[in-house]
């Protein structure tokens, strides 16, 4: 998986797609419909990073989907051999294929939010969105730990998605 260079301020004007699992850009849709869209190319920028669609969990060797939707330039599949590269909404598109059967109602937790509150997952194998409408004098407020290693998370090739990039 081929990550935009600065990510967040490059989609922050996009919407979500309708059950938020993709970013919609009405151009490049567009361009997707008529079958003009141009596959990715890789940035030059010293910023931009690659990783493995599938990740495995040091701690546990438990493997997850991690997609990133947000921050995907696009994707790059090995196929018989040889290495192609999806546009972006080509691979916008798969990764939401992906994730959608993970977003069933059976494997979802909604938490009723109170004041006061603290929630905590393993953000290694734990997807979290924010939805629904806040009013308008409330807002959200989300805090991040991260630990940052000294080499990329582990990949195995035993995953039927370890082929995509």
């Amino acid at each position: 998986m081929h990550y935009l260079p600065k990510p967040f301020e490059t989609t922050y004007q996009l919407k979500n797609s309708e059950n938020g699992l993709r970013v919609v850009d009405s151009k490049s849709e567009a361009l997707y419909e008529i079958g003009r869209e141009s596959p990715g190319v890789p940035f030059s920028d010293s910023d931009t990073q690659r990783y493995p669609l599938v990740w495995t969990c040091p701690d546990t060797g438990c493997q997850a989907l991690m997609p990133q939707p947000r921050c995907l330039a696009f994707l790059e599949i090995e196929q018989q051999g040889r290495r192609d590269r999806l546009g972006i909404t080509e691979s916008r598109m798969l990764i939401e294929s992906l994730m959608l059967p993970a977003v069933s109602s059976d494997q979802v937790y909604v938490h009723d939010w109170k004041e006061g509150d603290l929630v905590i997952w393993n953000n290694r194998s734990v997807w979290h969105s924010a939805t629904g409408r806040l009013a308008s004098e409330s807002r959200r407020v989300m805090h991040l730990t991260a630990f940052n290693a000294g080499r990329p998370p582990k990949c195995f090739p035993q995953s039927g998605l370890s082929n995509i990039a």
